[in-house]
């Protein structure tokens, strides 16, 4: 049952994802309306095999094994991305603190030296 309702909050989010981040992507890609509608298309085509194909997985191995496999792959998916996400966020921090500190640090003569 945990698993159903799992299931059951997870799928607005795949279905909603492109709809929010699209026209974000149509910005920073200088997409036209009709690219941005492919983009789209095309997520909800790969969405729909997607489903067609766990279906018929489902009617192979049992749908609570399948459906436990899709969301533990789902939640790895999510994990992976907020990841690289975070990684790139704190990349960019420490880039940002490293040059507040080195235009903060005086260049003296004797940083200047190379150590001889």
């Amino acid at each position: 049952m945990v698993t159903v309702l799992v299931a059951s909050f997870l799928l607005p989010f795949a279905v909603t994802g492109p709809a929010i981040i699209l026209p974000a992507l149509t910005a920073d890609l200088h997409a036209s309306a009709s690219g941005a509608q492919w983009v789209q298309n095309a997520y909800n085509a790969v969405f729909a095999a997607t489903v067609l194909a766990m279906g018929s997985l489902a009617d192979r191995f049992g749908r609570r094994r399948v459906l436990r496999v899709g969301i533990a792959a789902f939640a790895l998916a999510i994990a992976l991305a907020a990841a690289v996400v975070i990684g790139l966020g704190i990349l960019a921090l420490a880039g940002a603190l490293l040059t507040a500190w080195a235009l903060r640090t005086p260049v003296t003569e004797q940083t200047n030296r190379s150590g001889a």
